[in-house]
């Protein structure tokens, strides 16, 4: 079935291209290091990566230039933020220092992106023998900074899926985990010594389980997959606080798994066992509990007495009913019920319906959820002619808190009425409906969930919103991707705390209450085309921060567009759209403008947006070049699909550091010529 989506994503990179136009590992390394010489970090970032791909075994090598152009990266923000110090001083000089740190800030924010960060939290990085007192390799977080509790080692691999990584100091082996802890390792049956702490033969395939295990006691960490049967000696690892095993053949475990009481992880992934035998009630330190891929099909209730348990993971289970006691477990903060389609909803609200913490539900369709984490927050992708990427000022995925229980589930796609069960959550402030494509109606009782700050909503048949929704007052967030939508109810001009209002539907009318919403700071309207005008009220909406319309039945907007002085960001993409109003002209702290209409030609109140620093234009003529791009002297990149003519206007832009345009027909490389004569300092780029 088709359908136009909303979804969250975050930034890759493409590398087939890089792929193809090289020919051999050699030639891909050499270009690698001609462009980190001339700062193209990007490109070579890209070229090293395509050199992996001829030749796998030289990847350590390439990791070794990858994490030596990420320090470069680094030593280049820090003497650019040295330059910014020093050019303040200089008040001429200032604001142009400050749009180059800027720049070279957002490629190395991108140069982060091309990392693998481990649940978007740490990537490895490489630095000199004496950046650190010991060690060359080190882990930063998303902000390039050192993340000191993992340490600095000789050698080191990236996290894995399940939170380990393998690290080398002084030609001695251990696991690491995200809180800093070390053990010392093992990776083979002939590496275990006495002082072995953690063994890891999740790269092995074992036949059947080797008994010298049980002579080491003192192992801390035992991880295992493709085993055949777990024998019940396995209680002698009294000692065990990690324990993983992971495509087991054995349907059956001992019971004796039960008497590990210093347990605090335990992964039993993709076995075929249908019950859990042995009394789990006993594990009292344990704090992850996977379950995931099992052909479980209850939990007992000694679940119950798990009180330490934080992550309880029940993903693509056979399980029929939850026992009322996992309501107990009061310090849980993530329960993952993704693909187990065959659950009681009535088992599931009994459970929860007198929890004492807030509730959040969320499923996958929209979110893209997975086990190493979330998509990139606040960022929106709609597809339409294309991918038009919008970011939110707020951020509008769950939140993992010691306060809350994010619980990941997904309704049925089938069911077509509203899960009235649901209601009785009354600490549910997280409300994701956005797996029921069929739904039907909202119920007139949803103004029951009063402590509701973000409601999602997705549905092909929904035609209308139950003038209930206008109770829901601590409603912070509302996502309506509803085709069939025609009109909102007056009464959603009584969500005073809306901050995020997006719409996707048929909508023929946005009521002036909508003026109401002066918490507002994001408001997508998107849909089949029927809109044809906006109310006047929305000139009321001054906190609002983005505004998008995109496939309405605009002709134009509203002068009181003027009065939203402080928005930042301003999407049109609709070809209706004929002309701005003058007032545009007064939104003087926009920054961002992505306009793609069908305009003869681009209007003169776009000279006046003195801040804009990214502009983004389609379908309106630029050639001959318009005179008042070159008036907007902050800008720092322009993006178009269309032809640009060539004038020394453009010259004008001395901040601009990248140009993307239409690939000539004819001429190329003059074109090319002028325009680096025209602005020796801007990235030019061709787009086909």
């Amino acid at each position: 079935m088709f359908m136009i989506r909303l979804l969250f994503v975050g930034l890759m990179f493409c590398l087939p291209c890089f792929i193809f136009s090289q020919s051999s590992y050699q030639e891909a390394i050499t270009l690698g290091d001609q462009a980190l010489e001339q700062r193209q970090f990007q490109q070579a970032i890209n070229y090293y990566f395509a050199a992996e791909a001829f030749d796998p075994s030289k990847s350590e090598v390439v990791k070794m230039k990858v994490n030596y152009a990420f320090q470069k990266i680094q030593a280049l923000n820090q003497q650019l933020q040295q330059k910014e110090q020093e050019l303040q001083l200089a008040l001429v000089e200032a604001d142009s220092a400050r749009t180059d740190a800027q720049v070279n800030l957002d490629k190395a924010n991108k140069l982060i992106d091309a990392f693998y960060f481990y649940k978007d939290r740490f990537a490895l990085a490489y630095g000199r023998e004496d950046f650190f007192y010991r060690g060359a390799f080190y882990f930063i977080n998303k902000d390039g900074d050192y993340v000191e509790k993992l340490g600095n080692w000789s050698k080191a691999e990236q996290f894995d899926s399940d939170g380990w990584a393998k690290v080398i100091q002084e030609k001695e082996s251990f696991l690491l985990d995200t809180f800093g802890n070390t053990y010392k390792a093992a990776f083979s049956l002939k590496e275990l010594t006495k002082t072995t702490e953690a063994l890891d033969l999740r790269d092995i395939e074992l036949d059947f389980f080797p008994y010298e295990i049980f002579q080491h006691t003192q192992l801390k960490v035992l991880l295992l997959s493709d085993c055949e049967i777990i024998p019940k000696e396995i209680e002698k690892l009294v000692g065990l606080t990690h324990l993983s095993i992971d495509k087991s053949k054995s349907d059956n475990l001992p019971v004796e798994i039960g008497q590990l009481s210093n347990l605090t992880h335990l992964t039993l992934r993709s076995l075929p066992i249908k019950d859990l035998h042995f009394n789990i009630g006993n594990l009292s330190n344990l704090q992850h509990l996977d379950l995931s891929g099992t052909n479980l099909k209850s939990v007992p209730q000694a679940i119950g007495k798990l009180s330490n348990l934080i992550f309880l993971n029940l993903e693509d289970t056979d399980l029929k009913k939850l026992p009322a006691e996992i309501g107990q477990l009061s310090n849980l903060q993530r329960l993952n019920l993704l693909g187990a389609d065959s659950l009681d909803m009535a088992s599931f609200i009994t459970a929860f319906k007198n929890y004492p913490k807030k509730i959040q539900i969320a499923g996958s369709g929209f979110f893209a959820f997975n086990k190493d984490g979330f998509a990139e927050p606040r960022v929106l992708r709609f597809r339409s002619n294309g991918f038009l990427r919008i970011k939110l000022e707020d951020d509008i995925d769950p939140v993992l808190s010691e306060d809350g229980l994010l619980i990941e589930f997904d309704f049925p796609y089938e069911m077509e009425f509203f899960p009235e069960e649901i209601l009785q959550l009354v600490n549910l402030t997280y409300l994701d409906l956005t797996s029921l494509g069929e739904l039907t109606n909202i119920s007139k009782n949803i103004g029951k969930l009063s402590r509701l700050t973000h409601l999602f909503v997705e549905s092909e048949t929904l035609d209308s919103l139950p003038v209930e929704v206008g109770q829901l007052s601590n409603l912070t967030h509302l996502f309506l991707y509803c085709p069939n939508l025609e009109f909102l109810p007056l009464e959603i001009g009584k969500l005073n705390n809306l901050k995020t209002l997006i719409i996707y539907g048929k909508i023929h009318k946005i009521p002036s209450a909508i003026g109401n919403l002066t918490s507002l700071t994001s408001l997508i309207i998107a849909g089949g085309g029927e809109l044809e005008k906006l109310p006047a009220n929305i000139g009321k909406l001054t906190n609002l921060k983005s505004l998008a319309i995109i496939n309405s039945n605009l002709k134009s907007f509203p002068a009181e567009i003027g009065k939203l002085t402080n928005l930042k960001r301003l999407t049109i993409f609709d070809d209706r759209i004929e002309t701005l109003p003058a007032e545009i002209g007064y939104l003087n702290n926009l920054s961002y403008l992505y306009l793609s209409a069908y305009m003869k030609k681009l209007p003169k109140v776009i000279g006046q947006l003195s801040n804009l620093s990214h502009l983004h234009i389609y379908g309106v003529s630029l050639d001959p070049f318009p005179p008042e791009i070159g008036q907007l002297s902050h800008l720092i990149e322009f993006r178009t699909f269309n032809r640009l003519g060539i004038s020394p206007e453009i010259s004008k832009l001395k901040n601009l550091r990248v140009l993307e345009m239409s690939l000539p027909v004819n001429g190329y490389k003059k074109i090319l010529s002028r325009f680096r004569e025209l602005l020796p300092n801007t990235d030019i780029q061709f787009v086909h």
